[in-house]
């Protein structure tokens, strides 16, 4: 471990290390201008020729880790301002005393505000990464509600995992219901004339046979010896 720095400066930084910033927050520190001769601090893209050939999914996917890397190159800004200004000290374009030292500690706790934002997205990805090889019933501790710390699920997973726990059991006790098998649907049987089947309308071949044909009693002339179809 390096020397101790300030406690102040410290505790601001370890509060700020795994927590995201709020949205407009991010918006302002995203909004710094970059120096005009320094035209590559800037977020890499796909070339066209290769970006056309992609797929949506694929796309998505570098767009998520572009937008990563955009908190990264902003943090390079306020450092490369700090250090203009201290290069001008040193060739004596400027002294000391004109140092505004005030500008230079904003411009470094924006760095590093910036550089703790993109440390927390990054240790968000990683649990998404992580998340399908987790039991179902725990794949909850990649969401971001679940603190971090030096330990990417945070200091207290046992206690944790038996939170969620007793959260599951409860849930399902709660919405635990019988289940009942549905009865088949009746069927009302049909007396209308257009359902009965007569012989006649049956296909050759498959004409009723014994007592319980509908044309009984009725002279069957097809059938006399000889007569052939």
């Amino acid at each position: 471990m390096g020397p101790p720095i300030k406690q102040k400066l410290a505790d601001a930084v370890n509060k700020m290390m795994y927590k995201k910033m709020p949205e407009e927050k991010l918006k302002s520190k995203l909004s710094v201008m970059c120096p005009e001769n320094c035209t590559l601090v800037k977020t890499s893209k796909i070339n066209p020729a290769i970006w056309s050939k992609l797929k949506t999914p694929e796309r998505s996917n570098d767009i998520r880790k572009q937008k990563l890397q955009t908190p990264v190159l902003k943090a390079v800004l306020p450092i490369l301002n700090i250090a203009n200004d201290l290069l001008k000290v040193k060739d004596k374009e400027i002294t000391v005393q004109e140092l505004d030292i005030k500008h230079l500690a904003t411009q470094a706790t924006d760095a590093i505000t910036l550089l703790s934002h993109a440390n927390t997205e990054l240790n968000h990805r990683r649990r998404d990464m992580l998340r399908p090889y987790l039991n179902k019933q725990f794949q909850q501790l990649c969401s971001p509600q679940t603190p971090m710390s030096t330990f990417l699920f945070g200091d207290n997973l046992p206690e944790t995992i038996k939170s969620m726990s007793i959260t599951n059991s409860i849930g399902k006790q709660v919405t635990n219901t019988y289940t009942h098998q549905r009865p088949a649907p009746y069927h009302k049987p049909s007396t209308s004339y257009q359902s009965t089947t007569y012989a006649g309308n049956r296909p050759h071949g498959n004409q009723p046979r014994g007592r319980g044909s509908i044309d009984r009693g009725r002279p069957n002339h097809n059938k006399r010896r000889g007569w052939k179809q």
